[in-house]
């Protein structure tokens, strides 16, 4: 478990020249950007980007899947604060810090459960607020993102379905699941040099030894650190599976 975070620390540092986080000095937490569903929403899909990136970054991707999925499903892109990463001494979008690359290094547990209780919020409000059954929201995320994703959507009390593109599991040593009827796919590049293919499979193994039912999907694409059309179609697959079926939206707005 130590390797695969340190693992991890070295994705981070590989992708801080664009991409980067951390809790001390850390930013707002910007408006998400919503795309717009009908006024029959029975599902909510939250998106995380990764390292660097914003919501808009990733919205046209968002908007590929939601084109496939039923008109009811909503789809939220929250947006991670700029914070000082303690590894680069930059300012940059990540939802934790980075402290180092050693084996030694620690990790940032406070930024982490304070990343995972920001999206658990979002996901309460659209329960509490918006009718929406727990067991209806789905957590998505790409490279830090699909981190997050995973440990918030293993921590969260009801959550449909977990979507982990090129990510990995944060604080793998610490991780107690204690709902664990949920299902993971994890989509994972062979030739990814950032978050290593290795490290994803390691990911998986230790999430699937937590769930229940053969809650675990690793497939594995030719690529790198990406998301080629090959992982869309299979996310969109896994997606609708727990969605059901529905009318396919004709035309796209959004908010934000």
């Amino acid at each position: 478990l130590q390797f695969l975070y340190f693992i991890g620390l070295v994705h981070q540092m590989g992708c801080a020249s664009s991409q980067s986080g951390s809790s001390a000095g850390e930013g707002k937490w910007d408006r998400p950007k919503v795309l717009n569903s009908d006024k029959r929403t029975n599902a909510v899909i939250f998106i995380l980007h990764g390292l660097g990136d914003t919501p808009g970054g990733i919205a046209p991707w968002a908007l590929e899947l939601q084109n496939q999925l039923p008109s009811t499903v909503k789809i939220i892109i929250p947006a991670a604060p700029r914070r000082l990463v303690t590894l680069t001494q930059a300012r940059q979008t990540a939802w934790f810090n980075i402290k180092g690359t050693s084996i030694n290094s620690s990790e940032d547990k406070a930024g982490i459960d304070r990343a995972v209780d920001y999206v658990h919020s979002l996901a309460n409000i659209e329960v509490k607020k918006g009718g929406i059954d727990p067991s209806r929201i789905y957590f998505v995320g790409f490279s830090q993102g699909g981190a997050l994703a995973l440990r918030a959507g293993l921590l969260y009390r009801g959550c449909g379905s977990i979507v982990v593109c090129s990510g990995y599991l944060p604080g793998a040593q610490s991780l107690k699941c204690k709902y664990p009827k949920k299902k993971v796919l994890f989509c994972h590049g062979n030739q990814d040099t950032l978050v290593p293919f290795t490290i994803g499979r390691l990911s998986a193994d230790i999430v699937e030894g937590v769930l229940e039912d053969d809650g675990v999907t690793f497939k594995k694409y030719n690529c790198g650190h990406t998301i080629q059309r090959a992982m869309t179609t299979d996310i969109v697959r896994f997606l609708r599976a727990g969605l059901g079926d529905g009318t396919r939206r004709t035309s796209l707005s959004t908010t934000g």
